[in-house]
Order: C-alpha cells, then sequence, then structure tokens
C-alpha cells in the first residue's frame, strides 16, 4: 500500500485467481452503475470503473462483521478512533485512526456509526474520557427490526435493499443519542455519508421517508 499524499492510499495485491474472482464478485455488488449510491460524480456521470472499484471495497470493508475475522490482541480486529472532546464538538474536528491519516469529525461520527468501530474521546490532557462500547451499535435484533419497518435505504427516492444499508443514529451518539428504533434510520453508504455531511441538511417527510436538502 502506498500513501498518495492526498488522502488516498494506492493498493496493488498479487493474489491467486480463484480468490481474485470471489473478491471481484463482491466488489461488483457495490460497484455496478445499476446502483445509483454514489456511483456518479456531482455531475451526473458515471465514475470511472477503477473509482467505482476503490469506493466498493471501502463499503466492502465497512459492512464486514468483525466478530468473524481473527482475533488479534485479545478482541476480534477492531478500529479505535481518537479525537479530542473540543475537535467532536467541531463540525470541521479531526480525529486519528492509529497509524494512518486524519480524518474529519463527521467521519469519525458516521464511522461510530459502524460495528467494529470504537469510539475514544479524549479530554485536555489526552485522559480517555469516553470508550464507546460495541454494545452501543444497533444489534442484530434491531437491524431486523429496521428491515420490517422499511426494506430499502430511506433516503427519499432510493432503492438500494435494506440488506446492504447501514443503520445510523437520527441523533449522532456524539449528542447523546440512543441506539433505539425510535433514534434509528436504514441508509445505504452514500446516503450515510451524505447524513454527516454538513453541506446537507436532512428532515424526516410524513411518510417515514428521509429528504436530503443542500444548504444554502
Amino acid at each position: 500500500m502506498r500513501r498518495l499524499g492526498d488522502g488516498t492510499t494506492r493498493i496493488t495485491a498479487v493474489v491467486p485467481d480463484a480468490a481474485a474472482d470471489r473478491l471481484a464478485t463482491n466488489l461488483e455488488a457495490f460497484a455496478s452503475p445499476r446502483r445509483d449510491d454514489g456511483t456518479r460524480t456531482e455531475t451526473g456521470e458515471y465514475l470511472p470503473y477503477d473509482r467505482r472499484l476503490g469506493r466498493a471495497l471501502c463499503q466492502l470493508l465497512e459492512t464486514l462483521d468483525p466478530s468473524r475475522l481473527p482475533i488479534h490482541g485479545g478482541d476480534a480486529t477492531t478500529v479505535i478512533v481518537t479525537i479530542d472532546l473540543d475537535q467532536l464538538r467541531q463540525e470541521a474536528g479531526i480525529a486519528q485512526i492509529p497509524g494512518g491519516s486524519p480524518i474529519t469529525a463527521a467521519e469519525a461520527r458516521r464511522l461510530a456509526c459502524t460495528a467494529g468501530i470504537l469510539p475514544a474521546v479524549l479530554g485536555s490532557d489526552c485522559e480517555v474520557l469516553d470508550l464507546g462500547r460495541k454494545e452501543r451499535f444497533f444489534t442484530a435484533a434491531q437491524r431486523r427490526a429496521l428491515l420490517l419497518r422499511s426494506a430499502t435505504c430511506e433516503a427519499e427516492g432510493c432503492d438500494i435493499p435494506g440488506t446492504w444499508a447501514e443503520a445510523h443514529h437520527w441523533i449522532e451518539w456524539a449528542r447523546g443519542g440512543a441506539t433505539d428504533l425510535d433514534n434509528a434510520a436504514l441508509l445505504c453508504s452514500h446516503h450515510h455519508h451524505r447524513a454527516h455531511d454538513t453541506t446537507y441538511l436532512h428532515e424526516r417527510l410524513p411518510n417515514g421517508d428521509i429528504r436530503f436538502t443542500r444548504r444554502t
């Protein structure tokens, strides 16, 4: 893996053909141009195939069940995102993934919705004020209940299957949001990113759909 210095990393690997075929099958499920959940640019054009595959790999990693991965250091593979309390409260704050590049506070709040991510909130002297536990994330039973409520992504006009969607805290965990069904929404990866994008507003419509509008 080689960091390009612009917030992205180029990944090169040599694997057996059979493994490559399995990986391609999984990535195609996310990268298919039939899915309108981030495969287009802001101008409406489809992203180049290599960029779609890159986004697909990110989505695949975020949907992996960490409990089924090999034990590493006494726990299933887990990413800890650290952020200062003052930074967390800022829309433009910065968080850190150990061994990685800085990410925005908005991205940290989005990752906190994902299983296998532990948010560590630090005080002024770098003491840990709060270490989120996995029990704060939506359980399998809660996700099944969300699927009964909505078979697709809840964003207005989106038909991405709910089984491919992510459980989102309507009121973010950083702002005291509870992990319960009344505070939950099923969003595809594209709309989950948009829910944490400070350039957009979102509201729940009377029919239950979630409408996103760009801030003006």
